[in-house]
């Protein structure tokens, strides 16, 4: 199916968007990462942390600022890992944002070395936006499949306390205290909600792609998406 020059220039500004959204969240991430390892370490940093910060933060940048966008985005996912290791941090969400760096980066490299804009390309423009489309959604449903079956095979996951323990753990997030008081002021409502909610992430997890399939399902993938990107921080 062809496509215009006017869908290709919206595409771009969905790509620039999400682009912005993932790096401002990964952005907010990676100085909250580090700034808990300034004040763990008696507010000092080893030069290998150091470099890793400024490395990153500076790439982090030049996605937000849309410029060197091909090399950044590959930069970035070589060493946004790394440098989660190297200061401690780690995060499920990290190989759904690595992943799009990839894809990120494909789509630049490609738009610019066969001039996809031009109007004469558009059938070539739609083909490879479509087939990067679901090579990030392919690695985007793969995380999830490895990420349900290590859960299937913690006992905690499959007998429904799995999600409980993850939400009042303050490694996973900032509203571990919430999640505590309600264990605490309300144990009859958790022992509702955890469970039922600890089920519906592992099956999500593995109807991911499934669901995509039909056009009702892609709703709760979106859902599912925006609750991986949220999650960065």
């Amino acid at each position: 199916m062809s496509v215009s020059q006017t869908d290709i220039a919206f595409e771009n500004k969905k790509i620039r968007w999400v682009t912005i959204g993932f790096s401002l969240l990964s952005l907010y991430r990676a100085l909250s990462i580090a700034t808990g390892q300034f004040l763990y370490n008696g507010y000092s940093l080893a030069t290998e942390e150091w470099i890793y910060l400024i490395f990153v933060v500076t790439l982090l940048i030049l996605l937000l600022s849309q410029k060197k966008v091909t090399a950044a985005a590959f930069l970035t996912a070589i060493f946004y890992p790394k440098f989660e290791t190297t200061l401690g941090g780690g995060n499920i969400s990290t190989p759904i944002f690595i992943h799009f760096c990839y894809v990120l980066g494909l789509w630049n490299w490609i738009l610019k070395k066969y001039s996809l804009e031009k109007p004469e390309n558009s059938d070539r423009a739609s083909l490879a936006l479509n087939q990067l489309f679901w090579m990030f959604f392919a690695g985007f449903a793969m995380v999830n499949l490895l990420s349900a079956l290590l859960h299937f095979a913690d006992p905690y996951w499959r007998s429904g306390s799995g999600m409980e323990i993850v939400l009042q753990t303050h490694y996973w997030g900032k509203q571990f205290t919430f999640f505590r008081n309600l264990r605490y002021n309300y144990p009859e409502i958790m022992d509702v909600i955890m469970p039922l909610e600890n089920y519906i992430t592992l099956f999500s997890q593995v109807l991911i792609l499934p669901l995509y399939i039909w056009k009702w399902g892609r709703k709760i993938v979106l859902v599912w998406f925006i609750a991986y990107l949220t999650h960065i921080v």
